[in-house]
């Protein structure tokens, strides 16, 4: 039997541990890919939402200062308008839940306002 090319049982035992640390490894990996893609589309919606919201003030923004709150399903979002000279700034914040863990994200959006138009001359 010493001519035979087999594997000896130290060869396979060996074999067998480096393919299950392997195949460990390549669940882990996917567990963390998963967790990264769920993560990323919770945010991706969160950008939705203050998008949205950023619409919606945008037309109003430079009257002056305000906020709100809002929530859709388990998604909620503040937000606040701050009037300065010449801009308005608008935050939003945007709270979800993703792996049992509260997720705050902050957006924040300016645009330009035109001064107030000059009063009128007195008639003549």
């Amino acid at each position: 039997m010493r001519g035979s090319r087999a594997f000896t049982l130290v060869e396979v035992a060996v074999a067998t541990v480096v393919l299950a640390v392997g195949v460990l490894a390549a669940l882990a990996s996917a567990r963390a890919a998963q967790r990264l893609a769920t993560l990323g589309d919770r945010v991706a919606r969160a950008a939705e939402v203050a998008s949205s919201r950023f619409e919606r003030l945008r037309p109003a923004a430079c009257a002056g200062a305000g906020g709100g709150a809002a929530s859709h399903g388990s998604t909620a979002e503040t937000w606040s308008v701050a009037s300065e000279p010449g801009a308005a700034i608008a935050d939003v914040v945007v709270t979800f839940v993703a792996e049992n863990r509260v997720r705050t994200v902050r957006f924040r959006e300016s645009w330009p306002c035109a001064p107030p138009a000059p009063p009128a001359p007195p008639a003549p």
